[in-house]
């Protein structure tokens, strides 16, 4: 699906429509594709829209293979469906679900409505849309420092990607709107409308060679959120993007999120395979528990009862020199009387950690040593670990807890590392780092701090400000 801009203006942001509402194969670039116009207005060929879908679905892109049928949408279009009130209110009309047979939503459109409260009741009416669909939606992230109330309205959904262009000028201003997120997801070269059409690019080539393969695990909205996040590379920059750093205590860079999109990787974690999570009881896993054979693989952990602990066991075959995990799960809503609430006080986000903790496996299964990592915090729906210590070869368990009072669906996934990213450089643990192995002197709540006995490539919390460059954003 393929949000662009107004129906109701004849502009170059204009939705795409080669054959306005009625469902027709399109011609040149897109042959053999089906669009549907679902706004149903005009027959604007845009050139901003059909160089977006070029990058999205286009010939030599990622995602073309899987492609047939498009459902091209205008801003306003999907507005009216979320039924936005142009206000925060705690009572008003439940949105309307987007279309179920819709599996990746690219929303290069951007724009605001004019305030923050607009914005904000229209950004927490499509995370609740979200929240019910099996879609993937990628947002472009654009911060217009010049314009408080604007250009922020549907990447600031915590249920959506949020994806920054390389020649993005802006910075990101959490002061500008964006009223429940600290951080974008991640970025990719040129104009921001390209970067995230090619994030739904891969995307669609995830969910795409997951459904061929029939890993329905594998297509969920968390999954391929969190596919992307745990592939994408923090050794790299480009244009104005700033070399990788630590920004947020669960392991983003505020600007630059889990880095550059880096399909490959992404597809390696999805065909190392599925693993099953497996319940945990009094710091044990059951014999029958599956365990990975690698330390790569993902994992969709289906309805997480409240209070629950959940592991994710894997083994190594040899010494690792790192680990990158990502869990992510999507915000609830509270729904007073059947309305939707569009203040503060209406959204949550369930609180859920993750850990790595040693496995030793005994006659009666498996027995969870103490956490050697955790990610924890309370305003984010996204735990990652950033582990740049060298791992000894054994058996891990990645210990997903539901510290929430609600049932939460999450997807996790975990890749390997050949070299580690330290205070925004790229560099191979240092030959005499010996790889990591329990310890009494580790803090088992302590993601980032060891005590000063254990020696590790550490990836320190580099609170700072980027210096903004002059310019105007390219589209």
């Amino acid at each position: 699906m393929q949000i662009e801009g107004v129906a109701t203006v004849a502009s170059q942001y204009a939705p795409v429509k080669f054959s306005g509402s009625t469902a027709k194969p399109a011609k040149g670039d897109f042959k053999g594709v089906t669009f549907s116009a679902l706004a149903g207005t005009g027959d604007t060929l845009s050139p901003h829209a059909v160089e977006v879908a070029r990058l999205f679905y286009g010939p030599g892109t990622l995602g073309q293979k899987y492609v047939s049928t498009v459902l091209s949408d205008s801003a306003d279009g999907l507005l009216s469906r979320l039924k936005a009130q142009g206000r925060i209110s705690p009572s008003g009309p439940r949105p309307s679900d987007l279309p179920s047979n819709v599996s990746v939503i690219n929303g290069s459109f951007i724009a605001g409505l004019g305030s923050p409260a607009a914005d904000g009741d229209a950004a927490r009416r499509l995370d609740y849309a979200l929240s019910r669909s099996s879609a993937t939606y990628v947002a472009a992230a654009v911060v217009n420092t010049s314009d408080r109330a604007g250009d922020n309205l549907f990447w600031s959904c915590r249920n959506a990607i949020a994806v920054r262009g390389s020649t993005q000028v802006d910075s990101f201003d959490p002061s500008a709107g964006q009223l429940d997120r600290t951080h974008g997801d991640l970025w990719d070269v040129g104009a921001p409308s390209d970067a995230t059409a090619r994030v739904s690019s891969a995307a669609t080539a995830l969910i795409g060679e997951a459904t061929r393969k029939k890993w329905t695990d594998a297509t969920a909205p968390q999954v391929v959120k969190s596919l992307l996040l745990t592939g994408a590379n923090r050794g790299t920059t480009d244009g104005i993007i700033s070399p990788w750093q630590q920004d947020t205590l669960n392991g983003m860079d505020a600007d630059a999120g889990a880095g550059r999109l880096d399909y490959a990787a992404s597809r390696s974690i999805l065909l190392a395979g599925s693993v099953k999570g497996s319940a945990v009881a009094k710091g044990r896993v059951d014999k029958s528990a599956k365990v990975g054979k690698s330390a790569s693989g993902y994992s969709l952990l289906n309805n997480l009862d409240k209070g629950s602990r959940t592991a994710v066991m894997f083994t190594t075959a040899a010494d690792i020199p790192g680990l990158t995990v990502t869990l992510d799960w999507m915000s609830q809503f509270r729904l007073p009387g059947g309305q939707f609430n569009s203040t503060a006080s209406g959204t949550f986000v369930p609180n859920l950690s993750l850990s790595i903790v040693p496995v030793k496996k005994d006659a009666k299964g498996y027995a969870l040593g103490a956490a050697l990592y955790t990610s924890d915090v309370r305003d984010d729906n996204l735990e990652r670990l950033l582990i740049n210590q060298s791992l000894a070869t054994g058996t891990y368990a990645l210990v997903v807890s539901n510290n929430s009072s609600v049932s939460v669906t999450a997807g996790l996934s975990f890749l390997a590392a050949t070299e580690v990213t330290v205070s925004g450089s790229v560099a191979p643990l240092v030959p005499d780092s010996a790889p990591f192995r329990p310890s009494a002197a580790w803090h088992p709540g302590s993601t980032l701090v060891p005590e000063p006995s254990v020696l590790i490539a550490s990836l320190p919390l580099l609170l700072r400000r980027r210096q903004k460059k002059e310019g105007a954003d390219s589209w």
